[in-house]
């Protein structure tokens, strides 16, 4: 008889997307994007979390100085795999500051300083933009 014994679970893992964006997204995107049409979508992996961008309406781009940029009509879909829950999500701003504007399908968004924080528990987050931000870095932890 075989028996597995699995200890108890290791804390949260940490994700940190950006500050190289291109990276994350797998562009070469510089200086001022325009890509005057609506409908592109970015998507990309770090450390297991992936996060899906969808412009819906906004002519801009997406990344602008080594910041991601979002605005009006985007939507930030945070995933991670099955059996897995994203707990915290924390930004800090980029060269657009921000108060406002950022809404979430689940759990609890709150924005001070320029910066959001999100905390709940899901496997997918989605932020919905009603306004115009600018993320640095976006840190989304899960365990």
């Amino acid at each position: 008889m075989n028996f597995k014994y699995n200890a108890a679970p290791t804390p949260g893992t940490t994700a940190v997307l950006g500050p190289d964006w291109n990276k994350v997204f797998g562009t070469s995107y510089s200086g001022s994007f325009n890509p005057k049409e609506n409908g592109i979508s970015l998507s990309g992996t770090v450390n297991d979390v992936t996060i899906n961008v969808k412009n819906g309406s906004s002519t801009h781009g997406y990344v602008k100085n080594g910041d991601f940029r979002a605005y009006n009509g985007y939507t930030i879909v945070f995933s991670v795999p099955a059996g897995k829950s994203i707990t915290k999500i924390n930004t800090t701003v980029g060269g657009k500051g921000f108060s406002s504007g950022i809404k979430a399908d689940s759990g609890t968004v709150k924005i001070s300083e320029g910066s959001l924080s999100w905390t709940g528990s899901s496997q997918n987050v989605t932020l919905t933009i009603s306004g115009t931000v600018s993320f640095n870095t976006i840190s989304v932890t899960y365990e």
